[in-house]
């Protein structure tokens, strides 16, 4: 007889066993929640690939409902059929989308100049006074009606 697949109400309401030990609740595919002592509840996979068995983490039950969690097996069983390992896959896409975010920061516009009030000309108001004669030089031979200055 075949066993009977959780729903929401059961994965909702799973508990920690009377013998202490962490508990899974089985969906059937390899899919599988581990109910933690602590109270935390976990997806997870647990496949076959090239000979080696592995688990996969799907997400947390907060996070992760039992249907999101059955699409996510059943596309990792997708990857499986055609010979790609899904948490290997997960990992590059992964990777793959920080290198992408990386090169977005690195590809910013500069930096909006602070425009700043107006040089008397002998005394640089515009600068910071610590920098003493080489800010006064620099704002006597650079300064326009409007300094600017870089944040």
């Amino acid at each position: 007889m075949a066993e009977k697949l959780p729903t929401d109400k059961a994965v909702k309401n799973a508990r920690v066993q009377g013998n202490g030990r962490d508990s899974v609740l089985r969906d059937g595919g390899g899919l599988e929640m581990r109910v933690y002592r602590a109270g935390g509840k976990i997806w997870q996979l647990r496949y076959q690939h090239a000979g080696k068995r592995r688990i996969m983490r799907i997400g947390e039950y907060r996070g992760v409902s039992l249907k999101d969690a059955r699409r996510a097996a059943d596309d990792a069983h997708k990857l499986l059929d055609r010979g790609i390992d899904p948490q290997v896959h997960a990992e590059d896409e992964s990777a793959a989308q920080q290198e992408a975010e990386r090169i977005a920061r690195m590809n910013r516009p500069p930096a909006r100049p602070l425009l700043m009030y107006s040089c008397s000309g002998t005394r640089p108001s515009c600068h910071n006074a610590r920098m003493g004669p080489i800010c006064s030089e620099l704002c006597r031979r650079t300064c326009l009606p409007s300094s600017v200055m870089w944040r």
